[in-house]
């Protein structure tokens, strides 16, 4: 039973390690000419397999990252360098539409939530200063990016 449950062990680390492998290899590459609508939005194949909201938070992140650059984050990524909910999504956006993702807000809900909560109050008519206070109020008592608050 002992060297069962070894064996077991040793192939769960073993598959992790496999899928940690893959993951990082993945293209994170979008190139999104200018005026780019959502429709016209290609992510790199493997986003595809990820939850619709998960999507939703890419495609949002990617076309509107103005907006999301105002938002802070609090899942405590400022500890991996990240400086706002935009950063969990977008690494870089280089001169000639090519946008570099971040694969960090892939698996983490509270990224999501902040990026699909911009987006639907932006739709209500809400300012970008007054989701931010929605936001930090939401999520008072978490850490957060050191992100400076949008205009007023």
């Amino acid at each position: 039973m002992r060297k069962r449950k070894l064996i077991l062990t040793t192939a769960v680390i073993a598959s992790a390690v496999v899928v940690f492998a893959i993951y990082k290899t993945m293209s994170t590459t979008v190139h999104t000419p200018p005026n780019t609508e959502k429709h016209r939005l290609q992510l790199p194949g493997y986003f595809y397999t990820l939850p619709e909201t998960t999507k939703e938070a890419y495609e949002f992140a990617i076309l509107e990252h103005k907006a999301l650059r105002h938002m802070a984050c609090y899942c405590g990524c400022n500890s991996i360098g990240h400086t706002s909910n935009k950063s969990c999504f977008v690494k870089e956006i280089r001169g000639n539409g090519t946008v570099i993702l971040d694969a960090h807000g892939t698996g983490c809900n509270v990224c999501v939530d902040i990026a699909l909560t911009t987006r639907d109050l932006l739709a209500q008519g809400k300012t970008l200063y007054e989701i931010r206070s929605i936001l930090d109020s939401k999520y008072a008592g978490y850490p957060s990016t050191a992100t400076p608050y949008p205009p007023r």
